[in-house]
């Protein structure tokens, strides 16, 4: 009787060391993955509109990401250059004065880019884009 009991608590406990493993791999973030509900909704949603500047505005605003980078695969957001075509990536940089620096690397755009800029809390870009292009 005692294996039997020696041997059980050696289950359960492997059993346990398991779940711990799994739970620290698992995002811990709770907020970050309730957020993301509805993001996904906005993704696959109907005719909801998707902005570049409120994308990023939530990176700083709500995830207290000031600076970063993301890609962008079959989404048409409404505030950029209709040139920029669905798939892409974006760098963008907040400023001490609230402005935020975005720069657009569309896949449409061979050797180049797109900058603008807007301000946190305004719907709209401060700076119209421009396209640079690289030598």
């Amino acid at each position: 009787m005692t294996q039997v009991n020696s041997d059980l608590q050696d289950q359960i406990a492997t059993t346990n060391n398991n779940l711990n493993t799994l739970k620290s791999k698992a995002p811990s973030d709770l907020p970050y993955v309730d957020s993301m509900i509805p993001r996904i909704n906005n993704q696959i949603g109907t005719g909801l509109d998707l902005s570049l500047c409120a994308d990023i505005a939530y990176m700083i605003n709500v995830k207290g990401i000031k600076s970063g980078g993301f890609g962008f695969n079959d989404i048409t957001y409404i505030d950029v250059p209709s040139s920029a075509g669905k798939w892409g990536y974006v760098e963008y940089f907040k400023h001490a004065d609230n402005f935020v620096t975005v720069k657009l690397y569309p896949e449409t755009v061979e050797n180049g880019f797109y900058i603008s800029q807007f301000v946190i809390g305004e719907s709209n870009w401060k700076i119209s884009w421009k396209r640079v292009q690289y030598a």
